[in-house]
């Protein structure tokens, strides 16, 4: 990584900026970090060109609200250059036009729903009003009250008021307008409700139609401020028949014109979206990039003296020849006479790491820089991670079955991936993905494993033959060669034993897995230090650490080889690999018998000698990381700093000083970290044994609690029974096996890799390389 310093002229600042956007090979460094960001020189451009971005959002918002403008928007592009003022005037005009189109039609829908609402209100009261003028009705309510009938007396008054309320304040209004008139009112309601259409709030309201009489003027004012406080719509409603069908037909006709000035407003506005969004792609694309190019120049300073803009930054070593062609193609662009020159100067702040990926490699990077970006020039993990994490997902989640239906899955977005780069999916299908090959390896590695576990939807195969041969005499199994060609034996599958047999290959296997990674990421933190040059670390932390750690779990992989290599008559009289684990540190590396018994003591003569001898190393190598690495470095701090005592050190940088009680705490957690992990880590890889024991046991189950349990009970309904426990199968197999097991098995494999391996040499404490980049047009986002 190299830092350059860039001197550009004013007149190809804009285009040289471009230039190198389009290139992608340099971060800018901020030169003018006192100034705010209202004053900058550029802050006025940026604000424009946000601005324009708003616009942009609001022509989307409206494209999206009408079927099928979008996939307009997605296949349609132009090659159309404009400028950034002229297509700040025409996205001003456009959005001037949407803000009258939408006006107009929001006073169109109000006015649409008022008539309407009216309609509905001649109606219901012209049904309230025959219901009150029937004079049958009238004799009955007189019988009931002879004093008074209100009814047929109020029928024929002026004192009216017609219109509609929310179904909810109608117990409020009839309490409140009795308390307001003292009783001197008739309210009726009409009996059924009616959904209409509110101007004011653009929804659809609940509504009842009312008919209310009252007896003098004074009153009548009271009532209508009351109804106005429960926003009720008030309509007229003529008593004459003639008048109502008069006011209908006016109604009818008003309704018919509005609907047809709606129409086609809409329609024009349509039309005009539909030319907006030939050009949308372009716009945003151009306003992001001029966007971008304000807010680099913003951190560009001005040098008065040459009369030409200074630019500091980050590029790659490999494209500094890039950055040639980019100026001098600014220079080309912009017709400027005075060209532009770079210089490699002395590095300023923290170097950002950058690292080259393609599709294949850019998905593991993803996962490494989920735990943190690599310190520069540190050991990256990511060529490892390819390799080891579908791996250990694979050993979690071996199934052949299973991993034809995930590498089909993976087929599938490989074969669209041209369509799903050009449109963004949706946000579940977006993380398979963008990830697509960590699934197609994960898959493969799947594929294999399967093959190894001799299991396809949890029942055994026999593609390579078996070493054992059946004898029908006496239901056992006879040898008939030393060993299976491939993978476990699928005799296996027909044992009493299976389960005991796979538990213990398993569990042993994922140890020898767990200290392989592990030992390894112990290695990589030698390159680390001596990439730095650190040879206290190489030395005092280092060594004692592969030490340590192969003098205990090292040793317990031999021991595991050691019973896997070795034929026992006895299986009880075989030495236990944990039981010898753990009286090497409690019987001072004594070897006991597994039996009184048995003859056969350890794994091989010389075991307890061996045991007491990698027993002193461990715990020579302890004290051997806790105290050498703070009293060397001490001791290098007073030599080089010697001739500095009773001086004032100018110059010295502040992280020189050393602080030998804060180092001794520091090397004293890294080593109790180190220790205790050690033991943590290696049996945090038994996860790999405990999820593949889960995966298969949980396929075994699906498979015999469905499809078996009806093949076995034959019936005159097999049929139907085999189609739905089939399709019951089928569901828990992709639900929990395909789905919930997968992304268990994906989140153990992180955290194997992120706790168990990356600690032991990454710090991940970097700054990612930001180059100043331009998004894709068709993909919708801008970088």
């Amino acid at each position: 990584m190299a830092y350059i310093q860039l001197f550009i002229s004013n007149d190809a600042v804009h285009d040289t900026i471009a230039e190198i956007g389009h290139a992608g090979i340099v971060e800018f460094c901020d030169l003018n970090p006192d100034l705010t960001a209202f004053h900058r020189p550029y802050a006025a451009d940026v604000r424009k060109c946000e601005e324009m971005e708003r616009q942009l959002r609001l022509i989307e918002n409206h494209t999206q609200s009408i079927q099928g403008l979008d996939r307009v928007m997605s296949f349609a592009h132009t090659n159309d250059k404009v400028t950034l003022d002229e297509l700040h005037e025409k996205l001003l005009e456009v959005e001037q036009s949407l803000a009258d189109a939408d006006k107009h039609i929001l006073e169109l829908n109000r006015a649409l729903a008022l008539h309407t609402e009216h309609m509905n209100v001649l109606t219901r009261c012209e049904e309230l009003y025959l219901f009150l003028s029937n004079p049958k009705r009238s004799t009955e309510r007189l019988l009931e009250n002879p004093a008074r009938d209100v009814e047929t007396e109020l029928v024929g008054r002026v004192g009216k008021f017609t219109g509609s309320v929310e179904n909810s304040k109608v117990a409020s209004l009839e309490r409140l307008l009795f308390r307001a008139s003292r009783g001197n009112s008739y309210l009726k309601f009409s009996d059924d409700t009616d959904w209409v259409f509110d101007g004011a709030t653009n929804l659809k309201v609940e509504k009842r139609v009312f008919m209310l009489y009252y007896y003098s003027a004074n009153l009548g004012k009271k009532i209508q401020k009351l109804l106005d406080s429960f926003d009720c719509k008030l309509y007229d409603f003529p008593e004459g028949e003639k008048d109502r069908m008069d006011l209908r037909k006016e109604n009818s006709e008003s309704i018919r014109s509005i609907r047809s000035v709606l129409e086609k407003t809409t329609e024009a506005r349509t039309q005009e979206l539909k030319a907006v969004a030939k050009n949308f792609f372009a716009w945003r694309q151009f306003v992001s990039q001029e966007k971008n190019i304000f807010h680099i120049m913003n951190l560009l300073e001005q040098d008065l003296k040459r009369s030409c803009k200074v630019a500091e930054g980050w590029c790659p070593t490999r494209y500094l020849d890039d950055v040639s062609r980019a100026l001098e193609r600014g220079m080309d662009t912009s017709g400027a006479q005075i060209p532009s020159i770079w210089s490699e100067v002395p590095p300023r702040g923290v170097t950002p790491t950058y690292f080259e990926t393609n599709k294949l490699t850019s998905g593991f990077q993803a996962i490494v820089d989920a735990y943190g970006v690599a310190d520069y020039r540190e050991m990256n993990p990511m060529p490892f991670t390819v390799i080891t994490f579908p791996f250990l997902f694979a050993v979690m989640f071996g199934d052949v079955g299973h991993a034809v239906l995930m590498f089909l899955f993976c087929l599938y977005m490989l074969k669209n991936e041209s369509y799903y780069l050009a449109n963004t999916p949706g946000e579940i299908f977006a993380i398979c993905f963008n990830g697509r090959y960590v699934l197609l390896l994960m898959s493969l590695f799947s594929l294999y494993t399967g093959m190894l576990y001799n299991e396809t939807f949890s029942m055994g195969f026999n593609l390579f033959g078996s070493a054992y041969k059946i004898n029908t005499t006496s239901h056992g199994a006879d040898m008939v060669s030393d060993t299976c060609v491939f993978g476990m034996d699928p005799i296996w599958k027909q044992a009493t034993n299976e389960l005991a047999y796979t538990n213990s290959l398993k569990m042993k296997m994922s140890i020898v897995f767990g200290v392989v990674q592990m030992t390894f990421g112990v290695v990589l933190s030698a390159t680390n230090a001596v990439c730095f040059g650190d040879w206290i670390t190489f030395i005092h932390e280092f060594i004692p650490r592969m030490l340590f750690l192969g003098s205990i779990f090292g040793y317990l992989v031999i021991m595991i080889f050691a019973k896997w290599g070795t034929h026992y008559e006895n299986t009880h009289c075989a030495p236990s690999v944990l039981t010898t684990l753990i009286d090497m540190f409690l019987d001072s590396g004594n070897v006991n018998k597994a039996d009184p018994s048995c003859d056969i003591v350890g794994f091989f003569p010389g075991q307890a000698d061996l045991q007491r001898f990698l027993l002193s190393i461990a715990f020579i190598t302890v004290p051997w990381m806790l105290f050498a690495k703070p009293l060397l470095l001490a001791r290098k701090h007073r030599k080089q700093y010697a001739h500095f005592e009773g001086e004032v050190a100018h110059g010295l940088p502040q992280q020189h000083e050393f602080d030998f009680a804060e180092e001794m705490i520091h090397q004293m957690i890294h080593t109790i970290e180190f220790v205790l992990g050690a033991v943590s880590n290696t049996a945090s890889y038994l996860r790999l044994w405990a999820l593949s024991l889960a995966h298969a046991q949980l396929s075994v189950v699906f498979w015999e609690r469905t499809m078996v349990a009806v093949l076995e009970h034959p019936s005159k309904y097999q049929p139907i029974m085999i189609v739905v426990a089939f399709v019951i199968w089928t569901c828990c197999t992709i639900g929990v096996l395909m789905v919930m097991e997968s992304l268990s098995a994906f989140l153990h494999a992180l955290r194997l890799h992120w706790v168990e391996f990356q600690n032991k040499f990454y710090s991940g404490t970097g700054i990612k390389f930001s180059p100043l980049t331009f998004g894709d047009v068709t993909s919708g986002h801008d970088d």
